[in-house]
């Protein structure tokens, strides 16, 4: 019973439910329709994605307001969303609003922790608010993420460096430095800048320094950098350098105000670091008075610009090893000329090691009034040398204008230096002192007094001189009196001075074994073993197997990535830094060089020596006379047999020889100022002299084929092929490698432009400059201006110039030569020009009935051979040149014969002829 109700029941209510659907289906299409169920979760992501739609458009309107309002709305509605996240933070971050910028990248970083210019961000956020802890691990991560992204390696040694974590911070921006060498990305354009802070910071004012120049050489419109090398020079006392910055700046910029406030400062202000007094060195009694009165008139030295009354050097070592001297001079002027010889005295010393005192400067007029020079006329000076070479030294001038400067007054300046330091007993000392200057010199005096029994070598070149020697107590000095001298008449290309001068040389080293011991302990620990050095051996050579290969791979690396700078302060003047930090640096001079390719040669097995030279034009080493001061330059050598190498530079040595300052020298040649040389090998503590050889004539070719197609109207196409090998494509390369690509025509203009009249470079092609292992190559097109010259209806004059030999017109100018001259390095030129003529016009000095025709000229002589052809056909002329020169040094005696060759060869390149004009077939 209870069953059967239930089921009644359940029927009614199915019956009811039936009827009301059934009504609604029946009256359907009068009735409102009732809204469909929406999810909750899509109304949440269109309302979410509406807001980032409105805060988009907030965003690239910059109404940076309302774009935050929007974003923040989209966050609250769904916090796990990450891209309003990084909105909010970069708008945050251009409000400077740097706290919520730093909550909001964190928040975003946490959902996307692989957004590298996120991690970038926060790091600079937190730079900004001087956390550099936790801006160096921002960085750490976007640099985990990618390891090249030059903005984290740049920020991130930043940071280091403000954590005093200078090595490391260092080494970040040298890893910046290898992704990007000449720093053309904008992320690296401060990075040598960088790298200075971080010298400046540790004390290193010289790398501080070559880091700014650097900066200044890549970009030289940067003001920051030149700001700070000017305070760096100022606060070194070099006056003149820093007002060379500021005056460029100036240039850049002409309103800056800090340069024109420092330029006012320094032209007024004085010295302010303390001077100690030296006194004078007087050994020697001299009456000056007399001199000046019984000097000679210009009447007596009709030829010469001004006379050397006294030139007299009183030199003094102590006991305790400290070196003190006084220059004294008197000089009497003659013409404008002598004017312009001695107007600025210059006196070479080092402020870092040296004390000095101008004791006396005056002019003396003719009349015997005395005048000295103001206090503005006594400056510190850079030597020109170190502004034009990457060179930091610590040496300086000290430069004497002298006043009321006219033809017959004297000038007379006595200046002493001292060293600060006494460097020891058994210090060596060593020296030279020259008798004969480009005026003559009626007297030198040159005084040694030594304490105790100190022992050195002297002897005297190009004359006869003994010392008188006085003993007074514990002193003895020696005297060397020289009297008048005549002028060195100086000339193009004649050797250096001191080599032709009288002189006199002195050393207190014993030996050159002590020299070969001295250099060998020196650099001992330099030539460092690093996992950096070896894995880079490794990289460079693991390719090829022949060992001269590995030896190329490895020269090439070190002649052309590590940039030459040289830093000269204090020992760095003779101990090379250590390989691994050359290695970091990437810097270093020719010591720095040699001792980071002697250490990656090691690392491969490959033994190899330093080699201690002096390169022309300075004065080849005296072997009689043992002196550190004899070199000037470092090279490296490897000997070919214990390495079992396969010889493969042109020279006849039982060496391989290798220059890695040289940066433009290809492997297997050596720049020909080391040629002819001779070098101290330091294998060990003994002395080994080995001679390097010189290259042959075909090893230094320049090979240039012209061809010229000539118009009716007298204009031409050309086309121009150079092919330098040797000490021509050293130049070469040298010359070209960093001229930027938009300005390579004009260079080539300007190059040209003695040759053509009116030249157009169309088009150029030059081989890779940088890579050391192509060979120099290019190829040049152009149009130029006419090189035909009317005569009459039936006649043209054609004239062209080559004028690749200019130059020996001026060198062989003068009918005779005193001294020998010096050209420099053996010589071959092959050169071809082919002129292709305008139609119905041919030689005149073709022959009638003859195709062809032509003149040769040959000359041979002791030191060359010139063979020149032209051959003349109906269509064009073609001039074959050949010059060769197998040695350098013209003597006196055959120098008339040079000079004829020489006018002959400039002729020779040369043509003039004349066209006639032929019908037309």
């Amino acid at each position: 019973m209870i069953k059967s109700e239930r089921s009644y029941l359940l029927l009614v209510i199915l019956c009811s439910c039936l009827v009301l659907v059934n009504c609604s289906w029946l009256n359907r299409s009068e009735s409102v329709p009732s809204p469909q169920p929406i999810d909750p979760f899509v109304s949440r992501y269109q309302t979410w994605q509406k807001l980032v739609e409105l805060g988009n458009q907030a965003y690239q309107n910059q109404d940076l307001v309302l774009a935050l309002e929007q974003y923040q709305q989209a966050v609250e509605l769904r916090p796990d969303q990450y891209p309003p996240l990084l909105r909010i933070a970069q708008i945050y971050y251009q409000l400077q609003e740097y706290e919520k910028a730093k909550t909001f990248f964190h928040k975003y970083l946490d959902l996307n922790p692989r957004d590298r210019n996120a991690c970038n961000y926060l790091g600079y956020v937190y730079e900004v608010l001087q956390d550099y802890e936790s801006a160096a691990k921002q960085f750490e991560a976007s640099l985990r993420l990618y390891d090249q992204d030059l903005y984290a390696l740049n920020h991130l040694g930043l940071a280091y460096k403000q954590l005093g974590r200078y090595k490391e911070a260092e080494d970040v921006l040298r890893q910046a430095l290898l992704v990007d060498p000449h720093c053309q990305q904008s992320d690296n354009r401060n990075l040598h800048n960088y790298l200075a802070l971080i010298y400046q910071e540790t004390k290193q004012t010289g790398s501080a320094i070559a880091e700014l120049r650097e900066s200044i050489r890549l970009f030289p419109d940067d003001i920051w950098a030149r700001t700070q090398v000017a305070n760096l020079y100022e606060a070194a006392y070099r006056i003149y350098e820093a007002q060379l910055q500021y005056t460029e700046i100036l240039r850049i910029e002409p309103d800056n105000l800090l340069a024109q406030s420092r330029l006012q400062a320094l032209d007024q202000a004085t010295p302010k670091k303390p001077l100690a007094i030296v006194s004078p060195v007087d050994l020697i009694e001299i009456d000056t008075q007399s001199i000046i009165e019984n000097a000679p008139t210009a009447e007596d030295y009709p030829n010469d610009d001004a006379i050397i009354l006294l030139n007299q050097f009183c030199h003094e070592i102590t006991a305790e090893g400290k070196s003190r001297y006084t220059s004294h001079k008197i000089i009497k002027i003659f013409n404008q000329r002598g004017i312009q010889k001695h107007d600025d005295l210059a006196i070479p010393y080092n402020p870092n090691s040296q004390h000095i005192t101008v004791n006396s400067a005056r002019t003396i007029l003719p009349n015997g009034t005395i005048v000295e020079p103001a206090e503005d006329a006594y400056n510190d000076v850079t030597p020109p040398g170190q502004l034009t070479f990457n060179l930091y030294s610590d040496g300086l001038w000290k430069v004497i204008s002298m006043p009321a400067l006219k033809a017959g007054v004297c000038i007379e300046y006595k200046v002493s230096l001292e060293d600060m330091v006494p460097s020891g007993a058994d210090q060596w000392f060593w020296g030279s002192y020259t008798f004969q200057s480009t005026d003559p010199t009626l007297q030198t005096n040159y005084a040694l007094r030594l304490y105790g029994d100190k022992q050195f070598r002297w002897k005297t070149v190009n004359c006869e001189l003994d010392p008188e020697i006085m003993i007074e107590g514990e002193t003895k000095t020696y005297l060397w009196h020289y009297g008048e001298t005549p002028s060195i008449c100086e000339s193009i290309g004649q050797s250096n001075t001191s080599e032709l001068a009288a002189q006199f040389r002195f050393s207190s080293v014993n030996s050159w074994d002590a020299i070969s011991a001295w250099y060998a302990d020196l650099a001992r620990d330099r030539y460092t073993s690093s996992q950096e050095i070896d894995e880079l051996a490794r990289d460079l050579t693991q390719s090829v197997n022949d060992s001269t290969e590995k030896i190329h791979q490895l020269y090439n690396f070190v002649a052309s990535q590590i940039r030459y700078v040289s830093i000269q302060l204090g020992q760095g003047a003779y101990q090379p830094t250590a390989a691994d930090q050359v290695l970091i640096k990437r810097y270093g001079d020719c010591k720095d060089k040699s001792t980071l390719l002697i250490s990656l040669l090691a690392s491969i097995g490959i033994s190899a020596f330093p080699a201690l030279m002096s390169p022309s034009p300075y004065d080849p080493i005296d072997l009689d006379l043992p002196s550190v001061g004899q070199f000037s330059h470092l090279i490296v050598a490897i000997p070919i047999a214990e390495n079992g190498l396969n010889k493969r530079q042109n020279m006849d040595s039982d060496y391989l020889w290798l220059d890695p300052t040289a940066s433009s020298c290809p492997f297997g040649t050596l720049p020909t100022s080391n040629q002819g040389r001779t070098a101290l090998l330091v294998k060990n503590k003994t002395a080994n002299f080995v001679k390097i050889p010189n290259s042959l004539p075909e090893n230094n070719r320049l090979k240039i084929e012209t061809d010229l197609l000539v118009q009716t109207d007298g204009s031409f196409n050309g086309k121009m092929s150079i092919q330098p090998i040797g000490q021509y494509g050293i130049d070469y390369r040298l010359t070209y490698r960093d001229i930027q690509v938009s300005s390579m025509d004009e260079a080539f203009s300007r190059e040209l432009s003695r040759i053509f009249s009116g030249i157009m470079i169309k088009q150029h092609r030059v081989s890779d400059l940088r890579n050391l292992d192509q060979p120099v190559k290019i190829h040049l097109e152009f149009r130029a201006d006419s090189m035909l010259q009317s005569i009459d209806n039936q006649h043209q004059l054609l004239y062209f110039d080559g004028a690749d030999f200019a130059d020996y017109a001026d060198i062989f100018s003068s009918p005779e030569r005193i001294y020998a001259l010096d050209l420099s390095h053996p010589i071959l030129v092959e050169k071809t020009t082919r002129i292709q003529l305008p139609t119905g016009w041919v030689p005149l000095k073709l022959p009638d009935g003859k195709d062809t025709h032509s003149d040769v000229f040959s000359s041979e002589q002791s030191f060359g051979q010139l063979n020149v052809e032209v051959t003349y056909n109906k269509t064009e002329i073609i001039i074959d040149l050949t010059l060769e020169v197998v040695n350098p040094i013209i003597a006196p005696e055959i120098y008339p014969v040079a000079r004829t060759f020489f006018r002959s060869l400039i002729a020779r390149d040369q043509l003039v002829t004349t066209l006639k004009k032929v019908p037309v077939s």
